[in-house]
């Protein structure tokens, strides 16, 4: 297969071609319209046109949806395309670790360290 198993292949199959590999079977048409529509892609940008993106309607508004739209499994998506759930959960380190306001990215402002032990 040329596509490796990570998010960005999946999500172009469910744009492009309306089938999600993670839940429907990836056929070999399926890949063929898949690459189909990249090659066109390429190809307008090469003769300096405007392509026409193309995407599968699953839902009705979807892609105007502002931040916090929700997948089928309960997972929230934020405007960045980051797919996230909220949980609740206790951990106890063994070496300290420094936590974020925000979100888990070192860019983020530390709130702190854990020590180990602490909950």
């Amino acid at each position: 297969s040329e596509f490796s198993y990570t998010a960005c292949p999946h999500r172009s199959a469910k744009l492009h071609t309306g089938i999600d590999p993670t839940k429907q079977a990836w056929t070999k048409a399926t890949q063929l319209k898949l690459k189909d529509y990249f090659i066109k892609q390429i190809r307008a940008y090469m003769k300096v046109s405007t392509p026409k993106v193309t995407t599968v309607k699953n839902k009705p508004g979807s892609a105007s949806t502002p931040a916090n739209r929700r997948d089928m499994n309960g997972w929230k998506i934020n405007k960045y395309g980051t797919y996230y759930k909220s949980e609740v959960a206790h951990f106890t380190p063994d070496t300290p670790i420094k936590t974020h306001y925000v979100g888990p990215f070192r860019s983020c402002p530390v709130s702190g360290v854990l020590q180990p032990g602490q909950t």
